[in-house]
């Protein structure tokens, strides 16, 4: 009885952990994203610890749509983090599962990763959306 509980457990998490946390999720009137992390240079798929080197003095862009619009960029402090606050056209269309931060890691002297294409990228998540003003998170880092 027990093994059926594990399975259905199991299934759960994969469900979970496959499905896209702003996956649907479409916002109207969107007037500001702000964007708040912090970076660190670790191997893919590690999980980063809170002492995981920073990638300090790094330039994001941040880009929606497969890169075919580009909200902005911003440098990480020395840290890792990095805030960034973008002005939108008002009552525009904002879809945060589509938005991604690329790095390119050949100018990023703290990092000694070395993907095939030089940039790695980084997941955005949505945390709020208030009055206009949709607040995104960075994540996971991808090779890009």
């Amino acid at each position: 009885m027990a093994s059926y509980r594990n399975i259905g457990i199991i299934a759960l998490l994969f469900l979970i952990a496959t499905t896209p946390r702003t996956h649907g999720v479409i916002l109207g009137n969107v007037a500001q994203v702000n964007i708040v992390g912090r970076l660190s240079c670790v191997v893919p798929g590690v999980l980063p610890a809170l002492t995981s080197s920073p990638l300090s003095g790094a330039t994001v862009v941040f880009t929606c749509n497969g890169g075919t619009t580009t909200l902005g960029q911003a440098v990480t402090d020395t840290t890792g983090f990095v805030s960034a606050a973008f002005k939108l056209l008002d009552g525009v269309v904002f879809d945060p599962s589509t938005c991604v931060g690329i790095i390119n890691l050949l100018n990023a002297a703290s990092c000694s990763l070395f993907p095939p294409t030089g940039t790695v990228g980084t997941t955005l998540t949505l945390l709020s959306f208030v009055q206009g003003v949709a607040q995104l998170t960075t994540g996971i880092i991808f090779i890009g």
